[in-house]
């Protein structure tokens, strides 16, 4: 555990053993469970439930070897290899290389042993953010992430075998776990030169740093830049920084934030992270919240002599959140990459995270049935006949056009904003020439990458494709003896060879970066899919037919 704040506030960190990885035990946690049945009247057929409880989410495995492995000093890796040009040995930082040997000259036989012990790296030290190390670690004062559930449902028979119910469910989550990098670099403390150099390059003749590009003198009417006085470290130099084609590209695409990472990168002396010692910082906490309310309404006919049998069930919901991404997931930093579409576009403002759920569908419908033709019931050779069916719809999911450029910081691409007088366009699928399957957007002209430091549209703000799907069965049952049955089913899955397309975000072809080739593209999804995970998230590709034969005896 840091014997200080991690995040460099109290000056260099070292590492020391800890008896556990955060203060709290938690002995308060109690999760209590209520409940209300009450039926009025003794002959009355309507019943009314009501319920609250609360529920805990404790931490999982992945949660812990995500920090336990980034712990700097846990381990300790030396090798050498032969790469680069001519095949040149290289070494890794800390090893002693055996000698300059070159690839046509013999691989060495040995190696020489470490000139650092794994113990110096409990204090790691200052680094440019290329060469530093992440950190993972929890929060001191982590708390057991709590749920509140409550509900309220009518339910009612109506005669004819049918039973329907209407309810209202909410939830609200609090202390959920969450994460954010404390190393993240941001934008705003090189704003000023940023924005300057981009007035520099739009002088005729004039470079970021401005100077002219002949000869190198001033140039006239250029601003003047806070970098190049600031005293960076002189290799390379400041203005070969700054006049560099990278920067040239960042200051076409406003990227802002990527500047930034590359000058950390670059010159410790910018020092654009709080805690120089480490590249990320990721501090996993209690700092988000969730809330979901829905009305629900489901209607039941239990199986009767007439063969029939009836299930409805209608959601009307909404989620909120500010994450839905899981933090650590199954891999080690949990997924939050630059060019991930779910990483938050600022991890220290979570509040500007807050809106649906990428899960959130509003409207969920859900139908099954069961029927026993009624045509001769009673004859061996052509009764037993019966169909059923599933029939599902779900509102799109929410997703975030990106403007896949780092214009805020350099830990996650930006949302993409509007241009001037564009109003919100909408997202809907259509064919566009050229394209195989549909598109949610014509092109990215209403787009465009957010103002040097600006994070760009809210998230979430565009709806995804629904999807629906209908699967059918038929069969028919055979009595041979009186101890022995048969029945012959034929399923279909995907009956009408209805299309669901995947939202932009999960598209194994599309992407919602408004500078990709690909953006806003749909397709495809060419294969049934594997489990049914994934078909209720995207639907058999295509129709599905299959056979099946039961013997009871």
């Amino acid at each position: 555990m840091p014997d200080k704040n991690i995040e460099g506030s109290d000056g260099p960190i070292t590492f020391a053993p800890a008896a556990r990885w955060f203060r709290n035990y938690n002995w308060g946690a109690l999760a209590p469970r209520f409940g209300l049945t009450w039926s009025p009247g003794h002959s009355s057929k309507m019943v009314i439930r009501a319920g609250y409880g609360i529920a805990f989410d404790p931490l999982n495995t992945f949660q812990v070897t995500s920090v336990a492995a980034a712990v700097p000093g846990q381990t300790y890796r030396c090798s050498s290899q032969f790469s680069g040009a001519g095949g040149a040995l290289v070494t890794t930082p800390g090893c002693q290389a055996v000698r300059d040997v070159r690839l046509g000259a013999g691989f060495a036989n040995e190696m020489a042993s470490p000139t650092v012990k794994p113990s110096t790296f409990l204090t790691p030290p200052a680094q440019v953010l290329s060469a530093a190390p992440p950190a993972r670690v929890f929060d001191r004062n982590l708390k057991l992430p709590t749920v509140h559930m409550w509900n309220l449902t009518v339910q009612r028979e109506i005669g004819l075998g049918y039973v329907v119910t209407a309810g209202y469910v909410g939830r609200r989550g609090t202390r959920l776990y969450r994460s954010l990098d404390l190393n993240q670099v941001d934008a705003s403390p090189i704003l000023p030169s940023f924005l300057a150099m981009q007035r520099n390059t739009a002088i005729n003749g004039c470079r970021p740093d401005g100077t002219l590009t002949v000869g190198g003198a001033a140039c006239p009417g250029a601003s003047a830049v806070p970098l190049v006085a600031q005293g960076l470290d002189t290799a390379p130099s400041v203005a070969t920084f700054l006049n560099s084609a990278a920067t040239q590209t960042d200051l076409n695409q406003n990227a802002a934030g990527n500047f930034a990472g590359r000058l950390e990168q670059t010159f410790l002396n910018a020092r654009l992270r709080r805690n120089q010692q480490f590249a990320q910082i990721l501090l996993i906490d209690n700092g988000g919240d969730s809330t979901y309310h829905a009305a629900q309404f489901t209607a039941r006919k239990r199986f009767d002599q007439a063969g029939l049998l009836l299930n409805a069930a209608y959601t009307l919901g909404k989620s909120i959140d500010v994450l839905s991404l899981d933090p650590v997931a199954a891999t080690v930093g949990g997924g939050f990459t630059t060019t991930n579409a779910r990483t938050p576009a600022d991890s220290r403002n979570y509040r500007n995270e807050r809106a649906r759920s990428d899960f959130d569908q509003r409207h969920v419908i859900n139908l099954t049935g069961i029927y026993e033709l009624p045509f001769a019931k009673r004859n061996k050779l052509i009764g037993g006949w019966s169909v059923n069916g599933i029939y599902t719809y779900q509102s799109g999911e929410p997703f975030t056009v990106r403007s896949g450029v780092l214009t805020h910081n350099f830990s996650a691409q930006s949302r993409a904003a509007l241009k001037p007088g564009v109003a919100l366009p909408e997202a809907k699928l259509q064919d566009k020439a050229g394209i195989t399957g549909p598109v949610f957007f014509q092109n990215a002209e209403a787009f465009a990458a957010p103002a040097p430091g600006e994070v760009g549209l809210g998230r979430n703000i565009f709806q995804g494709p629904s999807y629906w799907n209908l699967d059918a069965g038929i069969s028919k049952g055979f009595q041979i003896t009186e101890r022995v049955r048969a029945v012959f089913r034929t399923e279909l899955f995907n009956a009408l060879n209805h299309p669901n397309f995947r939202n932009p975000r999960d598209a194994s072809v599309g992407s919602p970066a408004i500078n990709s080739t690909v953006f806003a593209q749909a397709c495809c999804v060419t294969l049934s899919t594997a489990s049914s995970a994934t078909t209720n998230q995207n639907g058999e590709s295509w129709r599905v037919v299959q056979f099946a034969l039961k013997v009871s005896f």
